[in-house]
């Protein structure tokens, strides 16, 4: 990275970006989410096998009603399973899925701990509070870089910030992952990361005035490979805590990390090759060298 131009290249980069959030926004508005249980309702069935099997066991009879179903281990010995559902399973199907396990574990009518249907009300007001919540931390982020920083600083940040969102959103709906309450916090996760990434690169220029870069796009790129190392740094040991959890987990644990580690990738991209250029070009300072350049 010693002699790359980031700044010569920006516009191919602006380009990646615009086709890449532009393909994730299709997928998304064309497959839509896999909404969960705790925003859309569904059924949720607890059953005590008196051993302990794996996930992948309990996914092969689970599987035949409802593929996207997610299976939790609980209970103090690992005995007892935990199914959730965004199906709401009739009575019918809640014989046969029992009946299943009835057959394979062995099991007593009284080893069907419960099987109850969950409403969506209490998950949707805790959606919409999350929505509400984003949408106040970015405002807040963006009058807090407009003020410490500059407004076209807030805005090259704001546009990062989205970036990311934007490709974990998709992954969420390519991966056709279940909506439910991890996705508030694992939104905020992600908004934040990027934030202070885009921060990290930013926090260079707060000691420089804006004719310290006019007409000097080397001293941009000087900027930004400076900061490379730093945010590689940064975003490698963010990653291995995040790779563990995804080797070692499975289910519902994993559904949370691995957009996680999308937004931590994406963050990554952003920071370096989307944030500079982009104040570059909001700044005035690419119109600069231009007419300086037809001179």
């Amino acid at each position: 990275m010693k002699d790359f131009a980031f700044i010569e290249k920006k516009r191919q980069f602006f380009m990646a970006s615009l086709a890449l959030a532009a393909l994730f926004a299709i997928i998304a508005a064309v497959r839509g989410f896999n909404l969960g249980i705790d925003i859309k309702g569904g059924s949720i069935a607890i059953l005590d096998l008196h051993k302990e099997i794996t996930i992948t066991e309990a996914k092969s009879i689970v599987n035949l009603f409802d593929p996207y179903a997610d299976i939790a281990i609980v209970g103090d010995d690992g005995t007892k399973i935990a199914v959730s559902s965004a199906k709401e399973f009739s009575e019918p199907e809640k014989k046969e899925l029992f009946a299943r396990f009835e057959s394979e574990y062995s099991l007593a009518p009284s080893d069907l701990v419960t099987f109850s249907a969950l409403s969506p009300a209490v998950g949707k007001d805790l959606f919409r509070q999350a929505i509400i919540a984003c949408a106040i931390a970015l405002c807040c982020i963006f009058a807090y870089i407009s003020i410490r920083f500059a407004p076209a600083i807030a805005l090259a940040s704001l546009a990062c910030i989205l970036h990311d969102v934007i490709i974990v959103l998709g992954i969420y709906s390519a991966l056709h992952l279940p909506v439910n309450a991890p996705f508030a916090p694992a939104m905020i996760a992600v908004l934040c990361y990027s934030a202070n990434n885009t921060l990290i690169v930013f926090d260079k220029t707060r000691k420089s005035s804006k004719t310290d870069w006019q007409g000097k796009p080397n001293a941009f790129n000087e900027l930004i490979r400076s900061c490379f190392g730093r945010v590689l740094n940064a975003t490698i040991l963010s990653m291995l805590p995040v790779f563990a959890v995804i080797t070692i987990s499975a289910g519902s644990v994993r559904q949370f990390v691995l957009p996680m580690a999308v937004g931590i990738l994406a963050s990554f991209y952003s920071s370096i090759f989307l944030a500079l250029p982009l104040w570059h070009s909001l700044s005035g300072l690419g119109n600069a060298e231009e007419k300086q350049n037809q001179r």
